[in-house]
């Protein structure tokens, strides 16, 4: 199943899984530094030292899309996005967690939205330290862990508010 054809089904919001989280951020994640993914607890995958990148969103739900990294890992990302002279920059390791978290955001918004609904995204908000999840008990919360190359652990989480009375709807 491609992303494409995920967007045209529009799932509501309610009906993200951490399967089709899963689904969506494997995608992405390959996209930008091939390799394999591996879907894990979200636990396991809390990097102790890294970045956290976070989009919010607005539109039919209002919510945030989230992603930690390991510092070995957002040195993959800005290597594939920039080249291998700027992997141990953090400046262009930030900008690539940034970047990955947009796309990431891009991607989840057509799915869950439709690519005919009007959706703002901020732009990402980065930190070089790791932040406090949502906690887990919080209605529409999402979280998965993924293990990319055997190696390396990401967190992702999705949190979406149904309230559309917030969002714009156009």
């Amino acid at each position: 199943m491609n992303l494409s054809n995920l967007a045209e089904k529009s799932v509501t919001a309610k009906a993200v899984s951490p399967a089709l989280l899963f689904e969506v951020a494997a995608r992405v994640f390959k996209g930008i530094a091939p390799g394999s993914c591996e879907m894990t607890s979200p636990e396991m995958a809390l990097p102790l030292t890294g970045w956290q990148g976070v989009c919010d969103f607005r539109g039919p739900g209002v919510g945030s899309v989230g992603l930690r990294v390991s510092s070995g890992y957002a040195e993959i990302l800005a290597s594939a996005m920039a080249g291998d002279d700027v992997a141990a920059n953090p400046e262009m390791q930030a900008d690539a967690v940034g970047e990955t978290v947009n796309i990431l955001s891009s991607s989840l918004m057509a799915l869950l939205y439709g690519p005919r609904r009007h959706v703002q995204i901020a732009s990402p908000t980065v930190n070089g330290s790791v932040v406090t999840l949502p906690p887990s008990h919080v209605s529409g919360l999402v979280t998965l862990g993924v293990l990319i190359d055997s190696e390396h652990l990401v967190q992702v989480w999705l949190l979406v508010s149904q309230d559309s009375s917030v969002g714009g709807d156009s």
